[in-house]
């Protein structure tokens, strides 16, 4: 076993005792000066605060998802956008992960990101991706078909896919790191 990888188990056992001991820790404080019983609850946001964070870790909300379209399309959110799906990965050791987003926008917005993309070098792909399995997970657009597939591999190990699909309206998302 690696380092990383122990000192990952240390941490993944160490977090949740020091959060059951807090939590302890006030609730015998909160008994011991006898104060209301309502505050012994008070004991509990210790470890709710961390059942937020793991569960935000594992489903992240749809911040995440929008900053990652502005970091791969190199454009903010658009404001009439919406996320109709939404995936990703829990990031390895290393910090790499995949997200993947399927987002509906209006068609003139999507026209304007098209060239724009093309604009800054992003390329036609030609090969099918793993995009289809995503679009038939998706029930809003599991019988559309992606016409253009734009690709960009902006550092080592991190890649951009963009495709538009058929219905113009609709626009898949996705960040890799390897």
């Amino acid at each position: 076993m690696g380092n990383i990888a122990l000192v990952f188990l240390v941490l993944l056992l160490l977090i949740p005792c020091l959060t059951l001991g807090i939590c302890y820790l006030i609730y015998r404080f909160t008994r011991r000066r006898k104060y209301s019983k309502f505050l012994n609850w008070l004991a509990l946001i210790p470890l709710m605060i961390l059942i937020y964070v793991i569960y935000t870790a594992i489903y992240p909300n749809e911040d995440f998802y929008e900053n990652d379209f502005a970091k791969v399309t190199g454009e903010p959110f658009p404001a009439n956008g919406d996320i109709i799906y939404k995936n990703a990965t829990y990031p390895d050791q290393f910090g790499d992960y995949t997200s993947i987003s399927i987002v509906k926008v209006d068609s003139s917005y999507l026209q304007q990101l098209k060239n724009k993309l093309i604009q800054k070098g992003y390329q036609e792909n030609e090969e099918e991706m793993m995009t289809s399995e995503y679009l038939e997970d998706a029930d809003e657009v599991s019988d559309k078909k992606i016409e253009l597939e734009l690709t960009a591999q902006k550092k080592l190990g991190v890649v951009y896919r963009i495709g538009f699909l058929s219905d113009k309206e609709t626009i898949f998302i996705e960040r890799s790191s390897f």
